[in-house]
């Protein structure tokens, strides 16, 4: 991201909150991605392991897990009318919301499915919502 945006990562790094002058963005942590990647470079030594009618599906499938790992879920911050931080969690109000939002997205832990937004620390919540209010109020 650029010198203007600020980032907030979970403990573990598995997810990401970045706040820039025009959008909030949602996506995998950079670890989560790299660790795909290598994944997948490591598997393309198996896919001569596999039938050779199966091989075009395999790099198929491949492609797609490759690409998922780099999506984002963005939202303008024009449709973000404030920010909460709220029952340990972060809780956007839109003026135009989202097909789907952030509070959509869960991440599977050994204890289930947790809102992403509720995995960030509070202090790194806090100043996130802080700075993406002040923005809003330029």
């Amino acid at each position: 991201m650029s010198s203007d945006s600020f980032t907030i990562s979970t403990s573990e790094n598995e997810v990401e909150l970045v706040l820039t002058e025009t959008e909030v963005i949602l996506q995998l942590g950079e670890k989560i991605r790299n660790e795909v990647q290598n994944d997948l470079e490591d598997a393309k030594d198996d896919i001569e392991d596999a039938p050779k009618f199966l091989r075009g599906f395999i790099r198929g499938v491949m492609r797609i897990a490759g690409k998922a790992a780099d999506l984002k879920l963005a939202c303008p911050v024009s449709d973000i009318a404030k920010a909460d931080y709220t029952n340990g969690a972060i809780l956007f109000t839109y003026t135009h919301k989202p097909k789907v939002a952030f509070e959509d997205i869960t991440v599977d832990d050994h204890e289930g499915k947790k809102p992403a937004l509720s995995l960030f620390t509070e202090a790194d919540s806090m100043e996130f919502v802080s700075r993406l209010n002040v923005l809003k109020h330029k």
